[in-house]
């Protein structure tokens, strides 16, 4: 009769862990960007009787990121992610709306109703090798290798097809450029450019020197003469540029 009280008891015990709901690994199906949720499938599949069949899928969980005061890192999710969900003690709808402590609107305990996306995870079997050439250190990038931004001890590194930004810059240093550099607007030095290899071309306008000097090799423009023969006499004769 003991051996079977203690049966007994732990297929019942067995039965209320199977109905409580801990965390799962789940599909992103949809992701909303402005309320910050998602859409998943539950990919493990739940025995049913004597079947295991697929749960139901589960809509508009809460995404967890972070938020540190004013400052926000938000996540990118796409149909396809692989994540995991945490399946919370009580009834969160309202601490979710308001972000303050409140009362559950319900006495259901770890429901999926109230079920929060805690990140995506790699499978073992989506390869990114390719992000794994980009400089060690803390990464962002895509999964292709092809655009990604690193910072390490070193310094910070970055690679893109196209660098893009909105409003004023201000460096505190020096700039090395070794490609090319297009500016659509107007450029203001306040102190010296040099050139050491290559030429300086306007294609139109004209250059303009309001106060100071151009000099040619050791040559000032506004000092120099020109030697020219006299087409009238065949003499040579000197002068000074017009003013």
């Amino acid at each position: 009769m003991t051996s079977k009280k203690y049966d007994i008891t732990q297929a019942m015990l067995k039965k209320h862990a199977l109905s409580i709901h801990v965390g799962a690994i789940v599909q992103v199906k949809h992701f909303n960007h402005r309320d910050m949720t998602v859409d998943v499938q539950p990919l493990s599949q739940h025995l049913m009787g004597r079947e295991y069949q697929s749960p139901p899928p589960i809509q508009r969980l809460p995404c967890t990121g972070v938020r540190c005061g004013k400052f926000v890192l938000r996540p990118w999710y796409e149909p396809g992610d692989v994540g995991a969900i945490l399946y919370m003690d009580h009834d969160i709808d309202k601490v979710v709306a308001s972000g303050r402590e409140a009362k559950p609107n319900t006495e259901r305990n770890h429901s999926a109703s109230d079920a929060v996306f805690v990140g995506g995870i790699v499978p073992w079997n989506n390869n990114i090798a390719s992000f794994n050439n980009v400089p060690e250190g803390l990464a962002l990038g895509t999964a292709d290798g092809k655009q990604w931004l690193v910072i390490h001890e070193g310094g910070i590194e970055s690679q893109a097809d196209l660098w893009k930004h909105k409003g004023p810059v201000k460096i505190d240093g020096d700039v090395r450029i070794t490609g090319n550099l297009t500016v659509e607007k107007d450029v203001t030095v306040t102190e010296h450019v040099r050139v050491n290899r290559g030429n300086i071309t306007v294609n139109t306008g004209n250059i303009t020197v309001k106060a100071g000097e151009v000099t040619a090799k050791t040559t000032p423009l506004s000092s120099h003469i020109h030697s020219v023969v006299c087409p009238a006499c065949g003499a040579p004769t000197t002068g000074g540029p017009i003013p």
